[in-house]
């Protein structure tokens, strides 16, 4: 891997044990519960490695790196789709992909640009914030749901009262006879 960008191999193992990024050093840090990986290098027995344990070097934090905050904040903001932006990317992934070599994704990517230009012409993108979307539909399952619960504790009040079956619902009774006798036939038919 070094030759093809021109790097010796003992330059990337230099750099590997420096930065930290080696075998030794992420199975260490993976498993800390083992300790050091000097001390079970010995093998299997468990005895430890004769030299003392190098201090693990932690690499600096990144200011950049990915938080579970950053990823839920990312996840759950809207999507703002920028057709512009979008065509001009494919464009220059079709200008790489010539430089390449790669004629047919090239071909590709600038089809993909030329017709994301033109339905960017032809639809008028709503300006519409899909976590408020979110939010309104999450509310209205919810009212449904009480709805369905509060028409179904007063069904079963009036039934348990003794009261007789109210008529929005003789043919919802009818209908489920019809059906319960429809699968019966087709129970008969196939025995």
């Amino acid at each position: 891997m070094g030759a093809r960008f021109g790097v010796s191999e003992g330059a990337i193992r230099k750099r590997a044990r420096r930065e930290g990024w080696t075998k030794r050093l992420y199975a260490a840090q993976a498993t800390p519960w083992r300790g050091p990986a000097s001390v079970w290098a010995g093998g299997a027995s468990g005895v430890p490695a004769a030299r003392p344990p190098e201090p693990a070097r932690k690499p600096k934090a990144d200011p950049d790196a990915l938080t579970e905050d950053k990823v839920m904040e990312a996840w759950t903001s809207p999507l703002h789709i920028r057709p512009a932006d979008l065509a001009r990317r494919a464009l220059a992934n079709a200008a790489h992909a010539v430089k390449s070599g790669e004629g047919l994704n090239a071909v590709r990517l600038a089809r993909a640009a030329s017709e994301i230009a033109r339905l960017d012409g032809l639809l008028d993108w709503a300006d519409s914030d899909v976590a408020q979307e979110e939010e309104r539909f999450e509310a209205h399952q919810g009212m449904m749901r009480m709805f369905l619960r509060e028409k179904a504790l007063s069904l079963a009040e009036t039934l348990v009262a003794g009261g007789d079956l109210p008529p929005e619902y003789q043919d919802l009774k009818t209908e489920l006879a019809r059906l319960a006798a429809v699968r019966a036939a087709a129970g008969e038919g196939a025995a």
